[in-house]
């Protein structure tokens, strides 16, 4: 496993599946999008500057949790760390909640994004999920639409 100075590991060893399942924000040189990565080449994309990415700040604990049960502490550390590096973070604070609670979304999780995306002024969502967006206030976009519109 690749190691930073410092001992830690490199983020390269946690693939975006381990992300798998967390919207993520982007603003795009097309404009502003919402994005659910699902591969190293978007998640490279954003950290080489393709687009100018975000993530909600409600994803971070997920985020944590989830890769500390599968990978350990320090992995997921290192994951969350170049998470906070690489992305912008969307607030989610009262307005955004109180957004989401107008959305009638069926999972409140979603409504969430829905919301942070929105309040952020961004221009739609991308998640291999499309239907868990049908009421969304912006654009859904698969991630193979994000990739055909940025590359």
């Amino acid at each position: 496993m690749p190691m930073k100075p410092d001992g830690r590991h490199s983020r390269r060893n946690i693939t975006c599946e381990d992300f798998a399942g967390y919207e993520c924000h982007f603003r795009c040189r097309i404009g502003t999008i919402a994005l659910f990565p699902t591969s190293e080449e978007v998640f490279a994309l954003a950290e080489n500057g393709a687009f100018e990415a975000f993530i909600s700040a409600s994803t971070f604990s997920d985020l944590y949790y989830v890769i500390r049960k599968q990978k350990g502490r320090s992995l997921a550390l290192d994951f969350v760390e170049s998470i906070a590096q690489a992305f912008q973070i969307a607030t989610v604070d009262r307005a955004v909640i109180s957004l989401a609670f107008t959305l009638g979304f069926a999972d409140f999780e979603d409504a969430i994004q829905c919301a942070a995306a929105i309040e952020k002024q961004l221009d739609g969502i991308v998640t291999r999920d499309t239907q868990d967006f049908t009421q969304a206030a912006i654009q859904v976009f698969t991630p193979i639409e994000l990739m055909r519109a940025i590359v």
